[in-house]
């Protein structure tokens, strides 16, 4: 049982400027088990005066004590759990929140109190059916008449076992039959011991009570006892709690029950978020496009990016990967005696050294080909058996330049496709033909097609193919190099650099000076796989553009729900709800709508992902399974992100204000 003191207490708010006196200067006790009646003419500070004794409002001046306590030493949770199990509010116009049925309406104070469902669907239950509502438990507040509405918040103020039930106006909304059965019911309510407070200027319903405090001006201009024959056949009714029947916990022992079941807040703050999603589909949706369109964007990307750096990676590693260049002259070195080109025997020295698979002699001229009355410009190469590769080029018909060509300096070439167009007939077999290059005879032996992705090495004159052997014999008899690239072994663990760096040493000491420029591919194919990297980045950066959008987007729904939801803010914490409870609603609200619209956006990828790879061949696209999970926890960081600043708003209103919100 709770004991209501005021001492010296005034409230003073200013409105456009010039102060106003709500309360000035009011002290009064209320015992427990009163039932206390609050009168005055509209704006003499009814209405304030309830609001302080709920703990929804807090005086400029003076104190209010609540069974000793002083509530100005209590953080707002402890306010919350006051107001959840000391108080329950029956407000003139009902405030039940309208997307709730009935049963959901009364057990709403039990959420925020943490009783198990089980409990409070039991409880909400045995209310409504003491009350008249058992067959009405499922309807709507629309589908119920204004009695039934304010019983249906007289149960909601009792699910909680309150020991203090603050009506303000009660009546107000109710007809003649409806208002003296409410004014029975609190009769009632107040014979089980009870602290029952009437807010009213109906001199009928101030009657009821025993207890009569007249207000005018903010101050309490009477204080008497009545001596009406309703209000002494009700004092008579008055009793203590049956035997064994546990009352309410007063405010000092509310702080030990704070900071429990923080699952279940979780739970029930999912549970109130999950209604106005429910009740609100289209919102809900249109909300989530924005995500989705998002997400969809960012999977899309990484998915086509990552198989375009795959193709390009792919092709590149062969020709690059593992290969330095070695060419005649350094531009880094002044003008002298013009620069030493390579002999063979130093390839041959070079090829000793430890981790180098091979030293291959590159030998190439610009000729004119010529076949059957057709002739084409082209690059002759001279090459080894296992050149291909290195010239991102693969073999689709005959067969290639094998060692005992390059042994036997044989006359045989393979032609690249442009060299195939220029030379030969559409539909003829060039494979056995005889071409010319220079007035050098060579028989066809295969055809080389480009793989997926750039070479590094031109072919836009068409590239005839030949044995290295047969170059130096047949078309530059000197022997001699002006440039060659080494195969790293890759299988070893040798650093690039190391090895470079010996073969640097090794020609420095046969040319007596570094008359050379040696280039690792490597480094090169590694600056390249970092630089397809930050074009990935930027890529995404881009499309995750549109899922900012889309957070902005959820960012301006939930400012709009608070705002037309302020009423229902102020309804939950009257009945106990603790700013975190609001907090986390909203939240939950944000990351689920973000959530959801990560999903849809999931799924629309990984649709149009698996049409495209049906749709073509040519590059697979592959989903990327982390990289999905990525992307919907990227969705619910941006529901986070965009809900919390809704949500410490919503959380921050004042309740009173609140609940003046139409």
């Amino acid at each position: 049982m709770a004991t209501l003191e005021f001492a010296h207490v005034s409230r003073h708010f200013a409105r456009g400027g010039i102060p106003v006196k709500a309360l000035d200067d009011v002290s009064l006790r209320i015992e427990a088990g009163e039932m206390v009646a609050i009168v005055g003419a509209s704006g003499s500070g009814k209405s304030t005066l309830m609001h302080i004794l709920g703990c929804l409002d807090r005086p400029t001046r003076g104190t209010v004590r609540i069974d000793g306590i002083d509530i100005a030493t209590l953080d707002p949770e402890r306010l919350s759990a006051l107001r959840r199990n000391v108080f329950g509010f029956v407000f003139q116009r009902y405030n039940l929140l309208p997307d709730l049925d009935a049963r959901s309406n009364v057990e709403l104070p039990a959420r925020y109190a943490g009783m198990a469902s089980w409990q409070r669907r039991h409880r909400a239950d045995t209310l409504l059916e003491r009350l008249g509502l058992g067959e009405r438990a499922t309807h709507h507040p629309h589908a119920l008449s204004g009695g039934q509405q304010q019983r249906v918040s007289v149960a909601r103020a009792l699910v909680n076992d309150a020991t203090v039930i603050l009506a303000d106006e009660p009546t107000g909304a109710l007809d003649g039959r409806s208002a003296a059965e409410l004014l029975s019911l609190l009769h009632d309510i107040h014979a089980q011991g009870r602290t029952v407070i009437l807010v009213t200027h109906d001199p009928a319903v101030a009657a009821c009570a025993r207890r009569r405090i007249e207000l005018r001006d903010g101050r309490v201009v009477s204080d008497q006892i009545t001596g009406s024959a309703a209000a002494t056949r009700a004092a008579a009714l008055v009793r203590p709690p049956a035997p064994g029947r546990a009352r309410p916990k007063a405010a000092s022992s509310i702080a030990t029950r704070l900071g429990r079941g923080g699952i279940t807040r979780l739970r029930e703050a999912a549970a109130n978020a999950w209604t106005p999603l429910r009740t609100h589909p289209l919102r809900s949706l249109l909300c989530m496009i924005g995500i989705c369109v998002g997400i969809a964007a960012v999977v899309m990307v990484l998915s086509l990016s990552g198989a375009a750096r795959h193709a390009v990676e792919s092709t590149l590693r062969e020709q690059m990967a593992g290969r330095i260049l070695v060419w005649r002259g350094n531009a880094d070195k002044p003008p002298g005696r013009p620069p030493r080109r390579f002999a063979l025997k130093e390839l041959e020295a070079l090829a000793r050294l430890p981790g180098i698979t091979s030293v291959d002699p590159e030998r190439e001229r610009m000729v004119r080909a010529r076949h059957a009355g057709r002739d084409a410009t082209a690059n002759l190469h001279g090459m080894g058996p296992s050149a291909l590769p290195s010239l991102g080029l693969r073999l689709v018909q005959g067969r290639p330049i094998a060692a005992i060509d390059v042994d036997t300096q044989a006359q045989v070439a393979v032609l690249d496709p442009v060299a195939r167009d220029a030379l030969f007939k559409p539909a003829e077999n060039p494979i056995g033909a005889t071409i010319l290059a220079g007035s050098v005879p060579f028989r066809v032996i295969g055809l080389a097609m480009p793989k997926a992705g750039p070479s590094i090495d031109g072919g836009w004159n068409g590239r005839v193919l030949i044995p290295d052997t047969t170059f130096a014999s047949k078309i530059d008899s000197r022997g001699l190099l002006d440039h060659f690239s080494v195969r790293l072994d890759t299988t070893l663990s040798l650093i690039p650099s190391d090895v470079q760096r010996h073969i640097v040493e090794r020609l420095r000491l046969m040319h007596g000076r570094q008359d050379f420029t040696v280039y690792s591919l490597d480094d090169e194919f590694r600056n390249l796989a970092r630089t397809t990297s930050i074009l990935t980045m930027v890529l995404t950066g881009v499309a995750g553009v549109s899922l900012f959008v889309g957070g902005v987007g959820v960012m301006n729904i939930m400012l709009v729900s608070v705002a037309e939801r302020t009423r229902e803010i102020g309804i939950r914490k009257a009945v106990g709800a603790r700013d975190a409870d609001i907090r986390d609603q909203f939240l939950i609200e944000a990351i689920a709508l973000c959530a959801g619209g990560g999903a849809a956006g999931l799924a629309l990828s990984w649709l149009c992902l698996h049409l495209a790879n049906a749709l073509q061949s040519t590059v697979h696209l592959a989903i990327d399974v982390p990289a999905l999970l990525g992307a919907l926890a990227a969705s619910c960081l941006v529901g986070l992100c965009s809900g919390t600043f809704p949500a410490r708003h919503a959380a921050s209103l004042d309740p009173v204000q609140a609940l003046s919100r139409e």
